[in-house]
């Protein structure tokens, strides 16, 4: 909560920007796209260090808020005499700086509410709602204490006393995984008296907390599809109104109990001694579509008279690929995961990543060059029927990524900089642009409240059909609106309302069909991380310096100017969902 009071000061960067530096709008682009594009390599870095370091993980934090904070200090104490000498250098420092530290911060939360979790990772967008009412709050009040304050103090003031709780809180937070009863998980939660609770929960009292029962946990393995069953998620699947039935997205079925016959299997050929020729092949072509690697590896020779024990030889070397993958990752595997966490999983494309993290695991464990099929390898082995789901795949994976960064251009042409069009072309006072802020952050809570519902009631093409056609129509409007009128007051807020529904909706919805239509874990996160990547980051990048290059180019009236610009946006809100077509009808 602390960090999202601070974080609310960065929507208002760019009024102060203007109207105390005197900047022109592509000056603030530059800025702006500098702090978007820095965002995700930072936030990947400084999660694989604080990952191998899991006690420093608040210390890192505090560092970070400390020295991110001082950044953006920088450049709000500009004295007046230095504008037109220091601004620009002390702007573009407290840019870098923003980047490069500020920002992370929101994948370290995250990473540690993941962490204190533990096995309850479902609680974790309910944990997040505090911190974005937070930050509506703060929105709010910080516009209306701008209307007095033309120097813009109140930012000052907010982010320091924020980051100086932050700050605290950071270093005297331990991150691991509580105790359920510090969540506020009990026993008396869910229904015994349901079948699926019945079978699934057993309770034990203990002199603090009481010990849950996981089916799944006894196998010993990880398995595909399936989470832990905790007492949170049966008290979703339990809820009251029995009447609406949980109906995820339509997936492909999971073969991944095909180990329990792989397990079976190679017990079988222990005890027997003899491994017929084409039981590997056949065994391939059975679970090619499987989440989990396997791979034959039959020795030269083979005598029946022989025995040896399964440690010694496995004749299937099975891989769980990212299995021990660091645990901020499953940021990635989250079903509605947040929109700038999961790229976090990009840092795995640096060269030499997988040797250094080898050097990080016990010394007993198989090395992962030993045991890692790659999946090209693996598809080769398979029939034609998986080299044609292969060809189909690239072309959904093409249009998650092209319809999510043009999504992410035209989030960053119509939000990045709205409240330099608001206030200055539209003339719309303080207190107003903090109401548009709170209907910024509402809608974002309300698409997340909403997003599991919708999909039970509608179809999937439907959903994101409809987000697309609200996106094009919004921005369309904003074309038409004129300043100083009170009607354009209203519809501002609505159409803010209803764009940043949208918006969410179509990133949690494509986020969510990736576990649908994508089968391998590894190759789930990845994308999601490219598109979180695109989405939050490289999208409104390009979209912003599109922005700031339409305005500074046209000589017309200022109104004119954003006319052109949000114009281009409903021609990129069309093209997106014609890109999305691919994945959204894919089942």
């Amino acid at each position: 909560m602390a960090h999202a009071a601070t974080n609310s000061v960065h929507p208002y960067l760019c009024l102060y920007y203007i109207h105390m530096l005197r900047f022109d709008v592509m000056t603030i682009s530059l800025l702006t796209a500098c702090v978007y594009l820095l965002r995700v390599p930072a936030s990947a870095f400084w999660i694989n260090l604080v990952d191998h370091r899991i006690p420093l993980h608040g210390v890192f934090t505090g560092l970070l808020t400390a020295v991110g904070t001082a950044g953006i200090l920088l450049i709000l104490s500009v004295p007046p005499s230095w504008i037109t000498i220091a601004a620009l250098p002390v702007a573009i420092i407290s840019s870098i700086f923003d980047g490069l530290f500020y920002q992370p911060l929101e994948v370290l939360v995250d990473s540690a509410i993941i962490k204190i979790l533990g096995d309850y990772k479902i609680l974790y967008e309910n944990e997040r709602q505090y911190g974005k009412w937070v930050s509506a709050i703060m929105t709010l009040g910080i516009g209306w204490s701008l209307n007095d304050d033309h120097d813009f103090d109140t930012l000052m003031v907010t982010i320091l006393i924020g980051s100086v709780i932050l700050f605290l809180l950071s270093l005297s937070t331990t991150v691991q995984a509580a105790d359920p009863s510090l969540l506020g998980i009990t026993c008396n939660e869910v229904d015994e008296t349901t079948p699926l609770a019945k079978h699934a929960l057993q309770r034990t009292n203990t002199s603090s907390s009481c010990v849950y029962y996981k089916p799944y946990s006894l196998f010993g393995e990880q398995l595909s599809h399936i989470s832990e069953e905790d007492a949170s998620m049966l008290q979703r699947m339990t809820t009251a109104n029995n009447s609406v039935s949980i109906k995820p997205l339509p997936r492909p079925a999971s073969v991944c109990s095909g180990l329990s016959y792989l397990t079976n299997t190679t017990t079988h050929l222990h005890n027997n001694q003899h491994i017929p020729g084409t039981a590997a092949p056949a065994a391939a072509t059975e679970y090619e579509d499987s989440a989990c690697f396997f791979h034959p590896t039959l020795p030269s020779t083979m005598h029946s008279a022989s025995y040896q024990h399964p440690s010694q030889y496995n004749p299937y070397q099975i891989n769980y690929e990212l299995g021990n993958s660091p645990p901020s990752f499953e940021l990635a595997r989250l079903p509605y995961p947040p929109a700038q966490s999961p790229a976090v999983v990009l840092i795995t494309l640096i060269p030499g990543y997988h040797q250094n993290q080898s050097s990080h695991q016990p010394t007993n464990q198989i090395p992962i060059s030993a045991t890692v099929v790659a999946e090209d390898d693996y598809y080769h082995q398979c029939s034609l029927a998986t080299h044609h789901y292969q060809q189909q795949s690239k072309w959904i994976l093409k249009s998650f990524i092209c319809s999510t960064l043009c999504l992410g251009i035209v989030f960053g042409m119509t939000q990045s900089l709205l409240y330099i069009h608001l206030h200055d072309n539209l003339k719309f006072p303080m207190h107003l642009i903090g109401v548009v802020g709170l209907a910024t952050i509402s809608a974002d809570i309300l698409a997340s409240k909403l997003v599991i519902r919708i999909i039970q009631n509608f179809s999937l093409p439907v959903i994101i059909g409809m987000a697309h056609i609200i996106l094009v129509l919004c921005t369309l409007t904003y074309t038409w609106l004129q300043p100083e009128v009170f009607s354009t007051k209203l519809i501002v807020i609505l159409l803010q309302f209803l764009q940043c529904v949208s918006f969410q909706f179509i990133w949690l919805l494509a986020a969510h069909q990736v576990d649908s239509v994508i089968l391998t874990d590894r190759r789930r996160m990845m994308l999601k991380g490219g598109m979180a990547a695109l989405y939050s980051s490289l999208g409104p990048a390009i979209g912003v310096l599109f922005m700031g290059n339409l305005i500074n180019a046209l000589t017309d009236d200022p109104l004119e100017r954003y006319t052109s610009v949000y114009q281009y946006a409903a021609g990129l809100s069309a093209v997106s969902s014609i890109l999305s077509w691919e994945w959204s009808t894919t089942n």
